[in-house]
């Protein structure tokens, strides 16, 4: 019922973005509900000159591959605990008066563990399909805790022609959920796209000849994370269950997005490289994004 409020609310708003993430989405129903289950965010924008502010509400799952109430002992042990992360979103997004680069700082207010509704919101939603109910064990599930993420993203331009634009990233994360340096590169290649898409900031530009918009995009990142609070736990109180994180991490991305006018809608398949060392092999989710 929350959700849907919060999706009537921000329907309502005149520049707004809704984005869910899924591991079905990549990997069809036989292999759903696994690690890094589900996203949603809501988000608004304001647009300036040069600039958008952003504020957002979301939540991400994290579960074991295996989640019935005959799930092995030996099986949950090897896999990443039960948890989630709730939280509302501040970002602000300046393009540099160079017009070659642009600095995003974002900020993450949360909470981590059983107050973040995650376990409620995949039982409601198995529920609702009348699916079976996947069983939360509080042996192998990460306690509650208060959150920040503080974030600082750095774009440059690399390469653009008439249909086709590349950027180099550097991304910083930092707080009690996450700390970790990435860097990598993304492209677009198609027709009226804006070279900050598909992040979906689109700038005071000059007007397109059609409202049309279409393109495909990608990019790939390696990370170093110094800590992850989802895969390790908590820094201040012990936990029944935790794995050994991988510091070097790597993530693809591949999607198209088809817009008209301010209507935008994009699919992106992500594929992540072991996050933990029992992991086992890389593991693949879904995106969808709907903006106006």
């Amino acid at each position: 019922m929350k959700k849907f409020l919060i999706t009537l609310l921000l329907a309502g708003c005149s520049s707004g973005q809704v984005h869910v993430e899924n591991d079905i989405l990549a990997q069809g129903i036989t292999n759903n509900d696994r690690y890094y289950t589900h996203g949603t965010k809501f988000s608004y924008y304001e647009d300036e000159p040069n600039e958008r502010k952003t504020y957002s509400l979301g939540q991400s799952i994290y579960t074991p591959s295996k989640k019935r109430a005959d799930a092995l002992p030996e099986d949950l042990k090897k896999s990443r605990p039960y948890t989630g992360w709730l939280y509302a979103e501040y970002r602000n997004t300046i393009l540099q008066e160079d017009n070659n680069s642009r600095t995003v700082w974002g900020l993450q207010l949360g909470c981590t563990g059983r107050c973040s509704l995650a376990k409620e919101t995949q039982q409601g939603v198995h529920k609702l399909l009348d699916q079976s109910i996947p069983t939360w064990d509080k042996n192998y599930s990460l306690k509650s805790e208060p959150g920040f993420i503080l974030e600082r993203e750095k774009y440059y331009d690399l390469y653009q022609a008439v249909n086709f634009y590349s950027d180099y990233f550097t991304l910083l994360k930092t707080g009690n959920i996450i700390n970790s340096v990435s860097s990598g590169l993304s492209f677009k290649y198609g027709i009226n796209f804006s070279r900050f898409e598909p992040e979906d900031i689109t700038f005071k530009q000059a007007k397109e000849e059609s409202p049309w918009s279409y393109y495909l995009f990608g990019d790939a990142e390696v990370r170093y994370i110094a800590y992850n609070h989802f895969l390790q736990g908590s820094m201040f109180q012990s936990e029944r269950h935790t794995v050994d994180a991988n510091p070097f991490v790597g993530e693809a991305n591949l999607g198209f997005r088809v817009g008209y006018d301010k209507f935008k809608f994009s699919y992106n398949y992500t594929m992540i490289t072991d996050e933990w060392s029992d992991q086992g092999g890389p593991f693949m989710f879904g995106g969808i994004d709907i903006s106006w």
